[in-house]
């Protein structure tokens, strides 16, 4: 069965009086010597999807970058070792009450070790209820299995789904099977992009090829994290597809807005200036639960 879901009945509620600590509160692991750029992206996209609270680890001199670009966010300095690091983002997910975490953009290629101690660091937040978004290298923590359902959304692309799921012959039923293997919330990037729960799929219908450019993703995984965080704490596991599907409508929708203006030379930070006005638009995406 195909159900029509509205945008505007999906977008997370805001109340008039609320105060930003209201309004999600997103943690974010990102940018490495070699990407420090990924972790502006991402923090901005946080912020311009609605986010009242938004928080950097990373090493110092990618706080220093991102804190001229982002003066809003609030950093945590990291030392390099992935076991102190995981200790010292959960410290601050407690002190600061993350909703959501994201982990992944700009951290470049991370060894067995590094895996284990993030993909230990995701169920720790988890049981302490905070869900994650994971994209780009820290893609490779989802190689290790996950005990609980829906306890992340994944947001890769067709190269990084192949290498975690096996080669793709046709887009839908690569999903489908990689959904029931995962028991994740999967959104597969690419030209109508395809997020999958639990219970079904839908295509995403907004977007263009000029949207191909570095740090969309980016830009992405920062919309999603954010979106989860404002949704109610009771209901927010239940709604990892939400929250994908309208971080998907919304990235593609600023994209749209953007190449109307930029066309070819449309950048990621473009999508970004152009969420706002994405914010106003509204329009359907198609579930299917079958």
């Amino acid at each position: 069965m195909t159900v029509q879901k509205k945008i505007s009945d999906i977008l997370p509620h805001r109340a008039p009086h609320a105060h930003k600590g209201q309004c999600g509160r997103v943690g974010i692991l990102a940018g490495s010597h070699a990407m420090p750029g990924a972790a502006m992206l991402t923090t901005k996209a946080a912020f311009r999807s609605g986010a009242g609270l938004v928080y950097l680890a990373a090493p110092q001199h990618v706080l220093d970058m991102a804190i001229m670009h982002t003066p809003e966010l609030i950093g945590i300095p990291l030392t390099g070792n992935p076991s102190q690091d995981s200790q010292d983002i959960f410290a601050a997910s407690q002190k600061y009450q993350w909703d959501t975490f994201i982990i992944g953009p700009g951290l470049g290629p991370m060894d067995t070790k590094t895996c284990e101690h993030y993909h230990a660091l995701i169920h720790t937040l988890y049981d302490a209820t905070i869900p994650s978004v994971i994209d780009a290298d820290a893609l490779a923590i989802a190689k290790i299995a996950f005990k609980k359902d829906n306890m992340v959304i994944l947001t890769p692309h067709e190269g990084e789904f192949s290498r975690l799921f096996g080669n793709i012959s046709d887009r839908k039923s690569a999903l489908l099977a990689a959904q029931k293997k995962s028991r994740q919330t999967i959104l597969l990037k690419g030209k109508n992009t395809l997020i999958a729960d639990t219970y079904g799929y839908s295509i995403n219908p907004t977007g263009n090829a000029g949207m191909a450019t570095a740090g969309a993703g980016d830009v992405l995984s920062g919309i999603i994290g954010s979106l989860w965080a404002q949704y109610a704490p009771e209901n927010r596991q239940s709604l990892s597809w939400e929250a994908a599907a309208l971080g998907a409508w919304l990235h593609g929708t600023a994209g749209d807005l953007a190449y109307q203006k930029k066309q070819r030379g449309l950048t990621a930070s473009d999508i970004t200036e152009n969420l706002g006005e994405a914010l106003t638009h509204n329009g359907y995406m198609e579930y299917h639960d079958d």
